[in-house]
């Protein structure tokens, strides 16, 4: 029986998520029902999160040790504490892990032509190859040039010019596909894969990005949205996306994000990270800390927030669509993020040619909002927003087996 189906005994299948952040790895054991009316959703019975050590400085030398060593830890312990086994292995990246591409592949025939599983994979295939010798170039060392596929995915075949759900044995002389590709370095997928397989004597069945496991989940959550922006803001590096008729379109990233308000108060403050953050969570939860360091902290946070915002807009004029922005903006962040960030999206004025007269509408995938889609059992301790969209993802996955996502 393969992975990807559900058992002949019970009416669920048991899948282990891993979420390999910037930061931090998340492990989650979710039951994903049979069924397909919404009435089971699926549902996390263990989950555990991992952060690294922090770091002051960002080293490239120990980073990848560091994120294994927290790989390790929370697959060792949804072996010893999960109650039961999983029967397929979901593992999702975010930045820095993996990078990604919209890619259109054209073709045009002398005349009508029936289109047939062929053509169009002849035009993925060419397409995913020039993207691997284009990111294989700018590997790091370490990697030996060696690239990995995580996803291939075709988001919308058009013939001659008109968006069709089912191309084959249709006849056309024009066919255009759009197709997301990402990949990662070989090196870092072998490592996973090598950890896993120590644990739980199997490799991973699935490897996704972040990008497109929230596209994916988020355009059937909203269905009625065609055009709208995702924000991940992790650990070191904030990535925003933009989904354009239904397409996930182009991503682009700058390097701030949690850990930069963090380490900014560490050094200005001379606490240590563990009192720094312990500071900031009182703060955002309109709590008093120490104060005599109160205007100090929002100082550094409000100089922060103005510093994450440029960049933000930064990146905006970086679309190359950005003419065709919705307002929508689907936010995944360390819970600390919607109170730095939130407030200033809903109410900052963005500078001339970032979103034109487009007023910003932040939504954070949170807790409150995932809780009509998911459901955390207690043993699970907190619910985690990214296992949560990832389990909606791993869901529709399963019961979509062999057809577009």
């Amino acid at each position: 029986m393969s992975p990807l189906s559900f058992s002949a005994h019970k009416p669920y299948t048991s899948v282990a998520l891993l979420d390999i952040g910037s930061t931090s790895v998340g492990a989650a054991l979710v039951r994903l029902s049979e069924q397909t009316d919404g009435a089971f959703p699926p549902t996390v019975v263990w989950s555990r999160r991992k952060e690294i050590p922090f770091q002051q400085a960002v080293d490239s030398d120990h980073f990848f040790q560091r994120i294994s060593g927290a790989l390790k830890a929370v697959l060792e312990a949804m072996s010893t504490e999960a109650k039961e086994s999983p029967q397929a292995f979901f593992c999702t990246f975010s930045s820095p892990w993996y990078a990604a591409q919209t890619r259109i592949a054209k073709s045009t025939f002398p005349q009508s032509s029936i289109i047939t599983p062929q053509i169009v994979n002849s035009l993925v295939d060419a397409e995913a190859a020039a993207f691997e010798a284009a990111y294989a170039s700018h590997m790091p060392a370490e990697s030996s040039g060696r690239a990995a596929l995580l996803e291939q995915k075709i988001m919308r075949v058009r013939l001659n010019g008109y968006a069709v759900e089912k191309p084959y044995g249709k006849s056309a002389q024009e066919v255009d596909v759009a197709l997301y590709i990402s990949m990662s370095p070989q090196f870092f997928l072998d490592e996973v894969n090598r950890l896993v397989g120590e644990v739980f004597h199997r490799g991973i069945d699935q490897y996704h990005s972040l990008a497109f496991v929230s596209f994916s989940a988020l355009r059937d959550i909203f269905p009625e949205r065609e055009h709208f922006l995702m924000c991940d803001i992790g650990g070191e590096i904030t990535d925003l996306s933009l989904v354009k008729n239904n397409l996930l379109v182009e991503t682009v990233s700058f390097p701030k994000g949690r850990m930069t308000l963090m380490r900014d108060a560490v050094s200005r403050l001379k606490r240590q990270p563990e009192e720094v953050l312990s500071m900031l969570t009182l703060h955002f939860e309109g709590l008093r800390g120490e104060d005599a360091l109160s205007p100090r902290l929002n100082e550094i946070i409000e100089q922060g927030r103005k510093e994450w915002l440029e960049a933000f807009y930064a990146a905006m004029t970086e679309l190359r669509n950005r003419n065709f922005l919705a307002g929508d903006i689907e936010i995944t962040a360390h819970p600390l993020m919607r109170q730095w960030i939130g407030s200033a999206l809903s109410s900052a004025t963005p500078p001339l040619g970032a979103v034109g007269n487009v007023k910003l509408n932040p939504h954070f995938i949170d807790a409150p909002f995932l809780r009509t889609f998911v459901s955390f059992q207690d043993a699970a301790r907190q619910f985690d927003a990214f296992l949560g969209l990832e389990a909606v993802f791993a869901e529709k996955i399963l019961n979509l087996a062999g057809k577009a996502v």
